[in-house]
């Protein structure tokens, strides 16, 4: 039994991750947005070195955008795409389903680790390639403990939040489709 509902957690999992996918303005404000503030703010500050013995200030950047990736991904996106399934009566219809209320929202959650992976990642790689960013590998623990629990923490937010906007109008903009 508790494989099945693992199975169906998978299988929601998939499917959230597709929608997000498939809705560009989500795409760009998740996962462009703060690629984009990188390259913005190292053309306006520059990349030269913090102190004569410091780091390079794309050093100091990329972790500040990779908790603004954590943010966008979690608390922003889980609220947006929350109000909107409410609104248009997707969580009335899916308590008539013999889907688990847990299988349904665990699949949003799990989406949003999944992206702020996927940002941790692609911020990181871009910062070391394009920057050449300092990776202190002894930190790689700290690293992956502070996304989960930062994860969990704006997922949580992001779900208590919903009772606070009144319509979907009041969420972020999305495509039409």
């Amino acid at each position: 039994m508790r494989s099945r509902g693992l199975r169906q957690l998978a299988t929601q999992t998939r499917f959230d991750f597709v929608l997000l996918c498939r809705n560009p303005l989500a795409g760009f404000f998740v996962v462009i947005l703060p690629i984009i503030f990188l390259f913005v703010l190292i053309a306006l500050f520059g990349n030269e070195l913090v102190s004569p013995v410091g780091p390079k200030l794309a050093t100091r950047f990329v972790p500040g955008l990779i908790a603004l990736a954590v943010v966008q991904a979690s608390f922003v996106n889980l609220a947006m795409v929350t109000v909107i399934r409410r609104e248009t009566s997707i969580l009335k219809r899916v308590r008539g389903t013999p889907m688990r209320p847990w299988v349904f929202m665990g699949g949003l959650v799990a989406t949003s680790y999944a992206v702020i992976a996927l940002m941790a990642v692609l911020m990181v790689v871009i910062g070391w390639a394009v920057y050449d960013v300092d990776l202190l590998w002894e930190t790689i623990p700290s690293l992956i403990v502070s996304l989960i629990v930062g994860g969990a923490v704006f997922c949580a937010l992001g779900l208590a939040f919903t009772n606070v906007i009144p319509n979907e109008t009041s969420a972020p903009p999305r495509s039409s489709t």
